[in-house]
C-alpha cells in the first residue's frame, strides 16, 4: 500500500464532478511531470535528498528517479522509500485491518496502484496510456543505493490511533462487501466524520509517518540518504528533522 494517497484523494474530488475534468486533476497531482527534482536537506553531518514522489504520472518521469538515485548511489548514497506495509501473517486479522483501512477512506488498493489492467483510474476513469502506476521499488529505484523500506506498519499506524483517538468500529456493511469489491452502500468516516479523517490524515498519515522518517534519517550510520517519498511529506519531514537537530535547513532555499 502505497502511500501519500492522501493528496491523491483530494485531487479525486474534482474526478467525482466531471470525466473531463480528469486531464486537470492529473495535471495538479503531478502527473504531466517528465523530470524528477531534488530538494535537499543538510545538517552538520547529514544530507537528504528527496525526490517527491506521485502514484500516477509519466514513464519517462519514473526513468528520471532510477537515473536520480542511481547517479547518487556512484556518491554513497542510500535510499529510504514509502510503504505502508505489515508483519502481519494471521489474514483473519490483517482482513480486519484492511477493511478499516477502507472504512477510513472508503476504498482500498492493493499493490497493483491506481491504473487497473483497462486503464481505467480508481476502477471508474478512463485515461490515457501514457499514465502508469508508479512502479515498485525495485524498479523505480538503482540498487547501488540499497533501497529500505523506511515506514510504519498497518498495525502500527491503526494500533495508534485507535489508542490515541478512537477505535474504528466496522459495521455489517464493512464485513459483507469484499474488501477489493467496490465500496457501495457503506459510508466512510472521510464522509460521516470529517473530524475523525481529518485527524488520522494530520497527525498520523502524515505528522507520525514523517516522525518515524525523521528519527530513521537522524540515526542511520549513513550521512547521504535518498528519501523517495510523496510530495506531501516534503515539508513536514523538514520540520521534523529541525525537532530532532536545529542544525537541519532546506539548502534548495539560498539564505
Amino acid at each position: 500500500m502505497k502511500s501519500s494517497i492522501f493528496r491523491f484523494l483530494a485531487i479525486t474530488l474534482v474526478f467525482i464532478l466531471c470525466q473531463s475534468c480528469v486531464s486537470i486533476a492529473l495535471k495538479r497531482l503531478g502527473a504531466h511531470q517528465t523530470q524528477a527534482t531534488t530538494q535537499v536537506f543538510t545538517s552538520n553531518d547529514k544530507t537528504v535528498q528527496f525526490i517527491p514522489m506521485h502514484h500516477v504520472g509519466k514513464s519517462v518521469f519514473y526513468e528520471d528517479v532510477y537515473r536520480i538515485t542511481d547517479s547518487l548511489g556512484a556518491l554513497g548514497y542510500v535510499s529510504f522509500y514509502e510503504g505502508v506495509d505489515t508483519n502481519i501473517t494471521d489474514s483473519i486479522t490483517l482482513d480486519v485491518l484492511k477493511r478499516k483501512w477502507r472504512k477510513m477512506m472508503g476504498f482500498y488498493l492493493d499493490k497493483s496502484g491506481y491504473i487497473d489492467s483497462n486503464q481505467r483510474l480508481m476502477g471508474r476513469y478512463k485515461v490515457s496510456k501514457k499514465y502508469v502506476n508508479q512502479p515498485l521499488a525495485s524498479e523505480l529505484i538503482a540498487p547501488n543505493t540499497q533501497p529500505e523500506n523506511v515506514d510504519v506498519t498497518l498495525e502500527d499506524l491503526f494500533g495508534t490511533f485507535e489508542e490515541r483517538v478512537a477505535e474504528i468500529q466496522l459495521d455489517d456493511c464493512d464485513m459483507q462487501i469484499p474488501i477489493h469489491s467496490a465500496y457501495s452502500n457503506c459510508t466512510a468516516l472521510r464522509q460521516s466524520d470529517k473530524k475523525v479523517y481529518d485527524r488520522f490524515h494530520d497527525d498520523f498519515i502524515l505528522k507520525y509517518r514523517n516522525q518515524y522518517l525523521a528519527k530513521a534519517i537522524q540515526n542511520h550510520k549513513n550521512g547521504k540518504i535518498i528519501v523517495v517519498y510523496g510530495s506531501g511529506h516534503l515539508q513536514g519531514l523538514l520540520q521534523e528533522l529541525k525537532a530532532l537537530d536545529s542544525t537541519w535547513r532546506n539548502s534548495n532555499i539560498k539564505s
